[in-house]
């Protein structure tokens, strides 16, 4: 997967067997079970280790900025340890970076296309149209007040839909609607 890159891997000992193995190429083990269409394995300081074959480039083995950028930016928020952090990367993409358990900081960075969460919880919730109005705009981070405002309805009303999509989704909090909605729950 590196070839002649300068990616840097991680060797480490497996004892029951006596065999060496790159944390990195077991990390691409797991990630290309998973199926996701495109991950990154990185250091703590985000120096790219591996990558999903068809973003490998060996001629310039970095993160894409947006990639860094949105990493970076999740991993300056507080955080609870071994547990995933998930944001939207662009409009039909989410990005989801998850610590790798070791003697040093790594993390596979998953680069999913998104397949409108939304739309896919409307059918398997049966949302309303309006329900659905107020969930896109739950996503972007919308406040009640903003989504009152923008859907010309009352801040109560706003809290109304929250429940009853959470009612009918089985959570009870806004982050939990959200986590859901992105596949985190």
């Amino acid at each position: 997967m590196c070839g002649a890159t300068k990616i840097r891997t991680i060797v480490i000992e497996q004892p029951e067997t006596g065999t060496w193995l790159s944390r990195a190429a077991a990390l691409s083990a797991i990630a290309l079970a998973r199926r996701d269409p495109q991950f990154y394995i990185v250091d703590g300081d985000l120096r790219l280790l591996s990558a999903t074959p068809s973003l490998a480039d060996a001629a310039h083995p970095s993160l894409p900025p947006d990639v860094r950028d949105a990493a970076r930016m999740l991993l300056g928020r507080r955080r609870v340890p071994g547990v995933a952090l998930v944001t939207p990367l662009h409009d039909n993409a989410i990005l989801r970076l998850v610590p790798a358990v070791g003697p040093k900081s790594m993390y596979v960075i998953f680069v999913t296309e998104a397949r409108n969460p939304i739309a896919l919880a409307a059918k398997r919730y049966g949302f309303t149209t309006r329900e659905i109005e107020m969930l896109e705009l739950l996503l972007r981070g919308k406040s009640s007040g903003d989504i009152a405002a923008t859907l010309s309805i009352s801040h109560l009303t706003v809290l109304q839909h929250v429940k009853n999509v959470g009612q009918k989704m089985g959570v009870s909090k806004r982050k939990e609607i959200v986590a859901t909605l992105l596949g985190v729950r």
